[in-house]
């Protein structure tokens, strides 16, 4: 089995620690007469599917675009699958729920599209991100498995993350310094621009906080098509690089994975923060939560995880905790326990190449079961100001245990035995990602344009 090993660089900066972080990153346009897009419009949460027709309705898979290429092409879905039943963790394998048979797992036709996210710079739009890591604008979609038996639709608990990148030098491995096809994308962007447009004309309004996007509404195979149409115009000159997976060997645990393109191959990445480990595992019920424990360094020298969040072997958690005593900084001096959940959802601290899977999907959940309010950390990202980013309609709700196992931080949790419909959910950190974005695409892209 192939690795890539070695390709993700952590620190931030080098020499004494500083925090930009702490001062807002990027000021939105503000000239009425430049075009402006906001966090609904540059991140399409689809409505979970309640019926067959609905589920018609979704983009899938095997769908081609651009010059003709599926969404995700037959060679590159049958790889992930194949490392989804080789991957392990702990002695730990993926296993299909119940509900999922292996050939229905198996064909593209069952994977549909949740969720679409338009980022104008990954891993981040922080500028001393762009200056070490250059920026990768991008088109990534969440799919998940959605079946149809006897009229009732079912929306399975595992999903995949594809990232299209767009870029001078599609084949630019993540040691180099990306360079953006900025002419590219700002066609894309053109596009969103008019799609906003039509939407906003129809009586429906984007802005506010990222929900379910509002231009579905009442028949969301409208505005599914016109997002089609924006695909079939533009997905084709970009380049599918990264796809990451999350399984689960029902009721528990989640294992998740990443890849990386590789010539014509894509190979699992190990990071040296899961002590170069490739995969990761959460679990509620007995032993360790969450294996291996992250050493991230989303604090540049050292780093949080979500790990310290949960209860393990017998011990609650201790919010009051500190977890980090002092770094060469007055900024970072006993960062506690309740402080986690903002600093990983901060994405100018936390991101791809230095934070884990786990944490990055579980900091709303953790907030939540452990009463921390938003907005009361320090490190809160400072678009946010007083309120979060998050609207209430997708934020994880239900029980104890349905807020625990919803890991998804932008797609649609399953329904589950007492019969609970699927519905649509994201994060924090998606939401904070999202408002960076267009923070950043309204002023790298748009500020500076001529009338």
């Amino acid at each position: 089995m192939h690795r890539l090993r070695n390709v993700v660089v952590l620190a931030v900066a080098t020499g004494a620690v500083s925090v930009p972080w702490l001062r807002e990153p990027h000021a939105r346009a503000d000239d009425p007469a430049k075009p402006s897009l906001e966090i609904n419009d540059i991140s399409f949460l689809f409505p979970a599917p309640r019926t067959q027709e609905d589920v018609a309705a979704l983009i899938s898979s095997e769908e081609a675009f651009g010059q003709g290429t599926a969404l995700w092409p037959k060679e590159a879905f049958d790889r992930i699958i194949e490392l989804s039943k080789e991957v392990k963790v702990d002695g730990e394998r993926m296993q299909l729920p119940t509900a999922l048979s292996e050939d229905e797992f198996e064909e593209r036709t069952t994977w549909k599209v949740a969720g679409i996210r338009f980022d104008g710079s990954a891993p981040g739009s922080h500028q001393p991100v762009v200056d070490k890591f250059g920026s990768r604008p991008q088109i990534r979609f969440v799919l998940q498995p959605v079946t149809v038996e006897d009229g009732e639709v079912r929306v399975h608990d595992i999903a995949a993350h594809l990232a299209y990148d767009f870029l001078l030098n599609p084949d630019q491995v993540l040691t180099q310094k990306a360079e953006p096809d900025e002419g590219a994308f700002r066609a894309i962007l053109g596009d969103l621009v008019s799609l906003k447009k039509q939407v906003n004309e129809s009586g429906t309004a984007t802005d506010g906080k990222l929900r379910v996007h509002p231009g579905f509404g009442s028949d969301p195979s409208k505005l599914t098509n016109k997002v089609r149409e924006l695909l079939t115009s533009h997905l084709g000159g970009g380049k599918l690089n990264a796809i990451s997976f999350m399984g689960i060997d029902a009721p528990e645990p989640w294992i998740f994975f990443a890849t990386r393109r590789a010539g014509d191959d894509y190979a699992l990445l190990n990071f040296p923060f899961l002590g170069g480990g490739d995969a990761q595992l959460i679990k509620f019920i007995g032993g360790h939560p969450v294996v291996p424990k992250p050493s991230n360094l989303n604090l540049v020298t050292t780093g949080v995880s979500t790990a310290d969040l949960f209860r393990s072997l017998g011990q609650e958690p201790n919010p009051d905790r500190v977890v980090v005593s002092a770094i060469d900084s007055p900024d970072m001096v006993d960062i506690k326990a309740r402080d986690i959940p903002a600093i990983v959802a901060n994405p100018a601290m936390s991101f791809v190449v230095n934070t884990d899977c786990v944490s990055c999907h579980t900091e709303t959940a953790r907030r939540l079961r452990l009463n921390l309010q938003y907005g009361a950390s320090r490190f809160e990202f400072p678009l946010g100001k007083a309120t979060s980013n998050l609207d209430a309609s997708v934020t994880p709700n239900g029980t104890e245990r349905q807020i625990d196992w919803n890991l998804r931080n932008f797609g649609w949790f399953p329904m589950k035995s007492d019969g609970r419909q699927p519905f649509a959910t994201a994060t924090h950190r998606t939401a904070n990602e999202a408002a960076e974005s267009a923070a950043f695409i309204n002023q790298h892209y748009f500020q500076g344009e001529e009338e």
